[in-house]
Protein backbone atom coordinates (compact mmCIF):
# COMPACT_ATOMS: atom_id res chain seq x y z
CA UNK A 1 0.00 0.00 0.00
CA UNK A 2 2.90 2.33 0.72
CA UNK A 3 4.19 1.75 -2.89
CA UNK A 4 1.14 3.20 -4.30
CA UNK A 5 0.62 6.37 -2.66
CA UNK A 6 4.48 6.83 -3.13
CA UNK A 7 4.47 6.30 -6.60
CA UNK A 8 2.29 9.26 -7.17
CA UNK A 9 5.20 11.97 -6.70
CA UNK A 10 7.42 13.73 -8.59
CA UNK A 11 11.27 12.36 -8.91
CA UNK A 12 12.25 15.75 -9.88
CA UNK A 13 10.74 16.88 -6.57
CA UNK A 14 11.65 13.56 -4.63
CA UNK A 15 12.79 15.18 -1.22
CA UNK A 16 9.75 17.82 -0.83
CA UNK A 17 7.53 14.84 -2.10
CA UNK A 18 9.04 13.06 1.18
CA UNK A 19 8.56 15.37 3.68
CA UNK A 20 4.92 15.56 1.77
CA UNK A 21 3.96 12.31 2.33
CA UNK A 22 5.48 12.12 5.82
CA UNK A 23 3.25 14.95 7.01
CA UNK A 24 0.33 13.12 5.68
CA UNK A 25 0.85 9.90 6.66
CA UNK A 26 1.56 11.69 10.30
CA UNK A 27 -1.54 13.44 10.17
CA UNK A 28 -4.11 10.51 8.76
CA UNK A 29 -2.27 8.26 12.14
CA UNK A 30 -3.41 11.24 14.16
CA UNK A 31 -6.49 10.57 12.80
CA UNK A 32 -6.72 6.58 12.97
CA UNK A 33 -5.75 6.94 16.79
CA UNK A 34 -9.41 9.22 17.56
CA UNK A 35 -11.03 6.06 15.89
CA UNK A 36 -13.33 7.75 13.86
CA UNK A 37 -13.90 6.81 10.48
CA UNK A 38 -16.50 9.39 9.84
CA UNK A 39 -13.04 11.28 9.61
CA UNK A 40 -11.02 9.19 7.42
CA UNK A 41 -11.83 11.84 4.35
CA UNK A 42 -9.54 13.74 2.32
CA UNK A 43 -10.98 17.37 4.24
CA UNK A 44 -10.25 15.75 7.31
CA UNK A 45 -6.55 14.88 6.06
CA UNK A 46 -5.96 18.16 4.51
CA UNK A 47 -7.61 19.92 8.41
CA UNK A 48 -5.05 17.98 10.13
CA UNK A 49 -2.26 18.16 7.60
CA UNK A 50 -2.51 21.81 6.92
CA UNK A 51 -2.09 20.47 3.52
CA UNK A 52 -4.32 22.38 1.04
CA UNK A 53 -7.35 19.96 -0.57
CA UNK A 54 -5.78 20.44 -4.29
CA UNK A 55 -2.21 19.35 -2.90
CA UNK A 56 -3.54 16.08 -1.83
CA UNK A 57 -5.84 15.63 -4.76
CA UNK A 58 -2.56 15.95 -7.04
CA UNK A 59 -0.05 14.30 -5.10
CA UNK A 60 -2.02 11.02 -3.78
CA UNK A 61 -3.64 8.36 -5.53
CA UNK A 62 -6.60 7.89 -2.73
CA UNK A 63 -6.24 9.62 0.09
CA UNK A 64 -8.44 6.34 1.25
CA UNK A 65 -5.21 4.33 0.90
CA UNK A 66 -3.37 6.46 3.18
CA UNK A 67 -5.77 5.87 5.93
CA UNK A 68 -5.80 1.87 5.17
CA UNK A 69 -1.77 1.86 5.25
CA UNK A 70 -1.74 3.68 8.32
CA UNK A 71 -4.16 1.54 10.21
CA UNK A 72 -2.55 -1.70 8.72
CA UNK A 73 0.91 -0.08 10.27
CA UNK A 74 -1.23 0.29 13.65
CA UNK A 75 -2.41 -3.75 13.73
CA UNK A 76 1.39 -4.46 13.15
CA UNK A 77 2.67 -2.70 16.15
CA UNK A 78 0.21 -4.21 18.14
CA UNK A 79 1.06 -7.73 16.67
CA UNK A 80 4.73 -6.97 17.50
CA UNK A 81 3.83 -6.04 20.90
CA UNK A 82 1.76 -8.97 21.37
CA UNK A 83 4.93 -10.89 20.03
CA UNK A 84 7.29 -9.78 22.23
CA UNK A 85 5.24 -10.87 25.24
CA UNK A 86 4.64 -13.92 24.01
CA UNK A 87 8.36 -14.42 23.66
CA UNK A 88 9.23 -13.05 27.18
CA UNK A 89 6.79 -15.55 28.91
CA UNK A 90 8.03 -16.96 31.81
CA UNK A 91 9.24 -20.32 31.02
CA UNK A 92 7.87 -22.14 33.78
CA UNK A 93 4.37 -20.91 33.92
CA UNK A 94 1.06 -23.14 32.63
CA UNK A 95 -0.50 -22.49 28.75
CA UNK A 96 -3.70 -21.24 30.79
CA UNK A 97 -0.84 -18.65 32.40
CA UNK A 98 -0.13 -17.62 28.75
CA UNK A 99 -3.65 -17.24 27.71
CA UNK A 100 -4.57 -15.13 30.07
CA UNK A 101 -1.62 -12.77 29.45
CA UNK A 102 -2.49 -12.99 25.62
CA UNK A 103 -6.48 -12.11 25.89
CA UNK A 104 -5.88 -9.86 28.67
CA UNK A 105 -3.39 -7.36 26.08
CA UNK A 106 -5.59 -8.17 23.39
CA UNK A 107 -8.70 -6.57 25.36
CA UNK A 108 -6.55 -3.95 26.14
CA UNK A 109 -5.15 -3.05 22.66
CA UNK A 110 -8.58 -3.63 20.70
CA UNK A 111 -10.56 -2.05 23.42
CA UNK A 112 -8.63 1.18 22.26
CA UNK A 113 -9.87 0.85 18.41
CA UNK A 114 -12.84 1.61 17.53
CA UNK A 115 -14.55 -1.51 15.79
CA UNK A 116 -15.95 0.36 13.26
CA UNK A 117 -11.77 1.12 12.20
CA UNK A 118 -11.96 -2.36 11.91
CA UNK A 119 -15.35 -2.67 10.16
CA UNK A 120 -13.92 0.16 7.89
CA UNK A 121 -10.97 -1.80 6.60
CA UNK A 122 -12.53 -5.26 6.27
CA UNK A 123 -15.29 -3.32 3.83
CA UNK A 124 -12.87 -1.66 1.48
CA UNK A 125 -10.63 -5.33 1.16
CA UNK A 126 -13.87 -6.91 0.16
CA UNK A 127 -14.54 -3.65 -2.32
CA UNK A 128 -10.83 -3.60 -3.64
CA UNK A 129 -11.70 -7.72 -3.85
CA UNK A 130 -8.20 -7.72 -1.50
CA UNK A 131 -10.25 -9.93 1.61
CA UNK A 132 -8.93 -13.20 1.24
CA UNK A 133 -7.48 -15.67 3.50
CA UNK A 134 -4.67 -14.22 3.51
CA UNK A 135 -6.11 -11.18 5.51
CA UNK A 136 -5.98 -13.36 8.72
CA UNK A 137 -2.12 -14.31 8.06
CA UNK A 138 -1.03 -10.88 10.01
CA UNK A 139 -1.10 -13.11 13.45
CA UNK A 140 1.22 -15.50 11.98
CA UNK A 141 4.25 -14.24 13.76
CA UNK A 142 2.24 -14.93 16.74
CA UNK A 143 2.37 -18.76 15.82
CA UNK A 144 6.19 -18.58 15.33
CA UNK A 145 6.34 -16.87 18.96
CA UNK A 146 3.94 -19.41 20.01
CA UNK A 147 6.69 -22.20 18.85
CA UNK A 148 9.54 -20.67 20.41
CA UNK A 149 7.55 -20.51 23.80
CA UNK A 150 6.85 -24.03 23.14
CA UNK A 151 10.44 -25.43 23.18
CA UNK A 152 11.62 -23.28 25.71
CA UNK A 153 9.03 -23.95 28.38
CA UNK A 154 9.10 -26.42 31.51
CA UNK A 155 5.26 -26.98 32.72
CA UNK A 156 4.63 -29.64 30.57
CA UNK A 157 1.45 -28.48 29.25
CA UNK A 158 2.02 -27.36 26.11
CA UNK A 159 1.54 -29.68 23.61
CA UNK A 160 3.94 -29.72 20.33
CA UNK A 161 3.22 -28.30 17.31
CA UNK A 162 4.57 -27.65 13.86
CA UNK A 163 4.36 -24.34 12.50
CA UNK A 164 2.03 -24.56 9.98
CA UNK A 165 -0.04 -26.49 12.82
CA UNK A 166 0.17 -23.36 15.42
CA UNK A 167 -0.53 -20.77 12.20
CA UNK A 168 -3.84 -22.39 11.48
CA UNK A 169 -4.44 -22.97 14.79
CA UNK A 170 -4.24 -18.99 15.91
CA UNK A 171 -6.14 -18.29 13.16
CA UNK A 172 -9.12 -19.68 14.12
CA UNK A 173 -8.25 -18.84 17.63
CA UNK A 174 -8.08 -15.01 16.57
CA UNK A 175 -11.82 -15.46 15.37
CA UNK A 176 -12.75 -16.15 18.99
CA UNK A 177 -10.66 -13.81 20.73
CA UNK A 178 -11.22 -10.66 18.79
CA UNK A 179 -14.28 -10.87 16.27
CA UNK A 180 -16.37 -9.85 19.05
CA UNK A 181 -15.20 -7.02 19.88
CA UNK A 182 -15.06 -6.33 15.94
CA UNK A 183 -18.48 -7.51 15.85
CA UNK A 184 -19.81 -5.29 18.21
CA UNK A 185 -20.90 -8.59 20.22
CA UNK A 186 -22.14 -8.02 23.85
CA UNK A 187 -20.23 -10.54 25.07
CA UNK A 188 -17.26 -8.94 24.14
CA UNK A 189 -14.60 -8.51 26.74
CA UNK A 190 -16.67 -10.08 29.14
CA UNK A 191 -15.57 -12.20 32.11
CA UNK A 192 -17.51 -15.19 29.49
CA UNK A 193 -15.91 -13.90 26.38
CA UNK A 194 -12.64 -14.44 28.65
CA UNK A 195 -13.16 -17.57 30.30
CA UNK A 196 -14.23 -18.91 26.90
CA UNK A 197 -11.32 -17.81 24.75
CA UNK A 198 -8.74 -18.98 27.39
CA UNK A 199 -10.57 -22.37 27.62
CA UNK A 200 -10.18 -22.60 24.03
CA UNK A 201 -6.59 -22.03 23.44
CA UNK A 202 -5.51 -24.31 26.19
CA UNK A 203 -7.36 -27.06 24.54
CA UNK A 204 -5.98 -25.85 20.97
CA UNK A 205 -2.79 -25.81 22.00
CA UNK A 206 -2.37 -27.38 25.34
CA UNK A 207 -1.81 -31.46 25.95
Amino acid sequence: MATNIKTQFSKAKQSRSQKTLDDLIDAADELVSNADPKKFTTRSLADKSGYALGTLTTRLQSVENVFLWVIEKQKDKNIQSLVKSIENFNEKKSIEDLAELIFDQVRELITKVNPKVIQFIESRFIKKDQFSSKYFHYVDPIAHALIKSQKTNTSNTFRKVTEKEAQLLIRSFIMIMERPFVEEDSIAGTSEHRRISIESFVRLFGN
